[in-house]
């Protein structure tokens, strides 16, 4: 998993025409679902909505992988993943191991079950190109874990220091008085998700790769090891492909290397094979940073010579 850093604000041209048109389908899908729910009807999604950005997503964001574990579109059919589920929300049951649905209460002060974020349906920043074997099967589905006996929201009631914090990224319900449906920016800080969202945080200080392409949480981040068991990344076929790329990334790396000492520029060497790896560093390449995490082992081995340029 790596961070992605991604603005829509600083689209310009082409780029800027077609996501201002696809954010006036987005406003209109998600104004049909809240005021579908409001009315207590059935919410009917537009699922090509959320697939236009899936596909944008990949070409102009996500090099073409998964957002959670970096596997390449074409071996996928690939998913629109709500981060916050849109039609129901689950919970590990502590006992057993397995995901539950969760109640709480709604906006008319029943208890049930937990109707899923609709209104974050069409929301970008609830929106990631996702690989079948990270978002369903045994993979995240409807999952979504918080810390604690923390629940997930529903258009919770504003007042007083919240409502001047929060409301400006909310928008009011018609029927609820003072009820807001948050953004995800204001959800992040209430619930505090316990997985990792690469929009949002820097995966790098929680997961880390060895060697084989083995992943653990780092120092034992909590946020860390539940993304592993939900976005299943200690899966042996996907540890196998990290494997694979950093095989190629050390030969890369190992063969620039070679090549600058044989020239007689050892102080310039490991800079050049550090370059080598641009399509890793930028993403590009697939697994990238369980690749460039490999690498530092790499490195640690040579010897210290080359982490000091040669010198």
């Amino acid at each position: 998993m790596k961070k992605v850093e991604f603005d829509p604000s600083a689209l310009t041209g082409a780029q800027k025409t077609w996501w201002d048109a696809w954010q006036a389908k987005a406003d209109g899908a998600t104004l049909a679902a809240i005021d579908a729910w409001e009315k207590g009807e059935e919410i009917k999604y537009k699922d090509a909505v959320w697939g236009e950005l899936k596909e944008w997503l990949l070409d102009n964001v996500f090099h073409g992988k998964c957002a959670y574990c970096e596997t390449l579109a074409p071996r996928f059919p690939g998913h629109a993943e709500h981060f916050r589920p849109k039609g129901r929300v689950d919970v590990r049951d502590p006992k057993t191991g397995k995901s539950v649905p969760v109640s709480v209460e709604w906006p008319n002060g029943k208890v049930a079950t937990h109707p899923g974020y609709f209104w974050l349906a069409y929301h970008w920043k609830n929106l990631l190109p996702a690989c079948q074997d990270c978002n369903s099967g045994r993979g995240k589905q409807n999952q979504f874990p918080l810390p604690g006996s923390k629940t997930p929201t529903l258009v919770p009631r504003l007042s007083g220091a919240d409502a001047k914090r929060l409301a400006a990224r909310a928008r009011a319900s018609v029927t609820f008085k003072e009820r807001y449906y948050l953004d995800p920016d204001a959800l992040d800080e209430l619930e505090t998700p316990q997985i990792l969202n690469p929009y949002r945080d820097d995966p790098h200080q929680h997961l880390r790769f060895g060697e084989g392409g083995i992943v653990a949480e780092v120092d034992g981040s909590a946020r860390g090891a539940e993304s592993i068991r939900v976005y299943q990344l200690r899966d042996d076929k996907l540890r196998a492909d990290r494997q694979r790329q950093q095989k190629k990334a050390e030969l890369i790396f190992k063969s620039q290397l070679s090549a600058g000492i044989l020239l007689g520029k050892p102080s310039e060497a490991l800079a050049a094979a550090q370059k080598a790896l641009a399509a890793f560093q930028d993403g590009t390449e697939e697994y990238s940073v369980a690749a460039l995490d490999y690498i530092e082992l790499v490195k640690k081995e040579l010897g210290a010579a080359f982490q000091g340029g040669g010198k």
